[in-house]
């Protein structure tokens, strides 16, 4: 496998604009909103200052939550979860979840990013969309 350096913006530029290109590609119906952004326009926001304000308050956040490291998951907005847990943890904490009926609280990072209530209840895929791209 090789390794690359997470901060490596033109090599991340790269493979996003790869990426939602295969994603969009595997996307039968016509999508509604603008075209993707180009490699040369993900560079110039990665070489920006656009979101650093609310980067540095997620950052805040996450520490004041006690997340130093990764891979965690942060569940009904209060519940830290170490990724390295054996997954019956997560079968179980949803479980919990389902039987209530209701999520205690929503995204953490919402209000941070200005996300619209509508945006948040809104599922990010249905199905039958996880389904074709898994195809």
């Amino acid at each position: 496998m090789e390794g690359h350096a997470l901060n490596d913006k033109p090599r991340l530029a790269s493979v996003a604009c790869k990426e939602i290109k295969l994603l969009l590609d595997k996307k039968k119906e016509e999508i509604d909103h603008p075209p993707p952004m180009t490699e040369e326009e993900i560079l110039s926001f990665l070489n920006g200052n656009e979101g650093r304000h609310e980067i540095e308050q997620a950052g805040r956040m996450l520490n004041k939550m006690g997340v130093h490291g990764i891979p965690k998951f942060i569940i009904e907005g209060q519940r830290l979860v170490d990724g390295s847990v054996p997954s019956e943890t997560f079968v179980q904490i949803f479980r919990e979840i389902e039987s209530k009926g209701e999520v205690f609280a929503g995204p953490v990072f919402g209000s941070i990013l200005g996300l619209k209530d509508d945006i948040i209840l809104r599922a990010s895929h249905t199905a039958e969309e996880l389904d074709e791209l898994s195809a």
